[in-house]
């Protein structure tokens, strides 16, 4: 279903808001070649590709001519921006050094199936006796064969012989995983990892009654540095991004306690750039007992003379009292309702 309309003139090929349907979705371009003096060639590309198979996407592009993510490791529907240009011999043959390119992807209900990068990976850490101590890390590996993720959304970068891949989250059925890096066209890599251990396997964890005790600040996260050549990469705990993290999550805090003075106390209003303070999304807990305010008015179960029953009513901190309490400032406790159960 090829639609559109071509044009040759001056030596220039143009294909404008050129739609076809390929690899199970649709697509939609504007391209141009212009031929130059020498005879060579620049070729010019605008393109969007909706909902498209991307497993289909990388058997029909032959994988890039590469082996380290192919369509046997990757599934998931994909929409994709590209804006190219790049320079071609008089025989069409694509000078790689000249490559520029920007790539918008977003990809969604995506699964990585035995992918190098993540075998090795966990190869790594469950050779690694510091994190042994503490990660289960052989049922780690097991899962990390096949990895499913809801939404991955980057915008990539290529020029001068290198994939630019600014920092990404995919959050997975395993874990949350964070990525940035640069690939070269010669596959030496240079890329930064981190895992939010909240969702991997603790040996010897600390259990409450009803399972484990969540905690996702920034100390239960795991740096990894992958670099070197793809055919022998090599790895080590990063603790250079580390450090960085733990700047950024210092300048953050700064930000929302602004942002909440200026919601709570009206401070710092003249200033545009501090937002409305919103609460952070919170990790839902394994199970939760919490008592209901007690109602008077309903007549308690029979109990024995004398009984007394201690009832508190748990109040949820809001707004400015959470900050406080962070600080180390508890709010004054109010007395426990007291019922006595007379005979």
């Amino acid at each position: 279903k090829i639609n559109g309309i071509i044009t040759l003139y001056n030596q220039k090929l143009t294909a404008k808001n050129f739609k076809f349907k390929a690899n199970k979705g649709d697509y939609i371009c504007t391209t141009n070649i212009q031929q130059n003096p020498d005879n060579s060639f620049e070729w010019t590309t605008a393109l969007t590709a909706k909902e498209i198979d991307i497993e289909n996407f990388f058997t029909e592009m032959d994988n890039f001519g590469q082996e380290y993510i192919t369509n046997q490791n990757i599934k998931g529907k994909g929409n994709i921006t590209l804006d190219m240009a790049v320079l071609m011999t008089n025989n069409f043959t694509i000078d790689v050094e000249s490559l520029i390119a920007d790539i918008s992807l977003h990809i969604s209900k995506g699964e990585l199936i035995n992918q190098t990068s993540m075998i090795e990976i966990a190869d790594y850490l469950n050779g690694n006796k510091m994190v042994k101590a503490f990660i289960d890390t052989e049922k780690m590996k097991k899962k990390m064969n096949h990895i499913k993720f809801s939404d991955l959304s980057n915008t990539i970068t290529i020029k001068n012989s290198q994939i630019l891949i600014p920092k990404m989250l995919i959050e997975s059925n395993l874990m949350d995983v964070s990525i940035a890096g640069v690939h070269n066209f010669n596959d030496d890599v240079d890329y930064h990892f981190s895992f939010t251990l909240r969702d991997l396997y603790y040996r010897n964890a600390k259990q409450d009654e009803f399972g484990p005790i969540v905690d996702d600040e920034l100390g239960k996260r795991l740096f990894l540095r992958m670099y070197g050549n793809l055919s022998d990469p090599q790895y080590e705990i990063d603790s250079e991004e580390k450090h960085v993290a733990l700047k950024e999550n210092m300048e953050q805090e700064k930000k929302d306690v602004k942002s909440l003075l200026k919601s709570e106390l009206g401070l710092f209003k003249k200033d545009s750039t501090i937002g409305n303070y919103s609460e952070p999304k919170k990790v839902d807990p394994t199970f939760e007992i919490q008592w209901e305010e007690f109602d008077e008015k309903k007549e308690p179960k029979s109990k024995k003379a004398n009984d007394t029953t201690i009832i508190e009513k748990k109040k949820k901190d809001k707004g400015i009292n959470k900050f406080l309490k962070k600080l180390g400032v508890e709010a004054e406790k109010k007395p426990a309702i007291k019922v006595e159960v007379g005979g």
